[in-house]
């Protein structure tokens, strides 16, 4: 397991040394052994932590449960990221100060209609000229 060093960390304590009591009480450690699994950015050792069942296992179930674990983590993190990403792509967008100028930037054959001097046909965007034209120097 020297490997999963890059993946998981992992913890051996003491709970019967008067030093790691308190530590133990708080993690809810009430039985040897035990293992706790800590989600990623867990922030509690008390209601953070879930106790895996491993007493009578093998080290090779004990392996197993670890991994499973490691993976629905890994695939919990990844769904609340996509999650988050969903929720700020359809967050109504902050309207821009260069609005007009982005919608101009957008529909440039406008934008040359605009700039060619051609009004009619960029009707529409007939209120940036004054802006545009300032840009260019003219």
């Amino acid at each position: 397991i020297r490997w999963w060093r890059h993946l998981i960390r992992l913890f051996i304590i003491n709970c019967s040394d008067e030093d790691n009591i308190e530590v133990c009480r708080r993690a809810g450690v009430t039985q040897f052994p035990q293992l706790k699994f800590y989600w990623v950015m867990s922030g509690s050792l008390s209601q953070d932590g879930q106790r895996l069942r491993i007493l009578g296992k093998s080290v090779h179930a004990m392996r197993h449960l670890i991994t499973d674990k490691l993976m629905d983590s890994y695939t919990e993190h990844n769904r609340l990221l996509a999650q988050r990403a969903i929720q700020r792509a359809s967050a109504p967008a902050i309207p821009s100060p260069f609005g007009a100028l982005s919608s101009l930037i957008s529909a440039p054959s406008a934008a040359r209609s605009l700039l060619s001097g051609d009004a009619s046909a960029a009707s529409p965007l007939s209120a940036l000229m004054p802006m545009v034209s300032q840009f260019l120097g003219g």
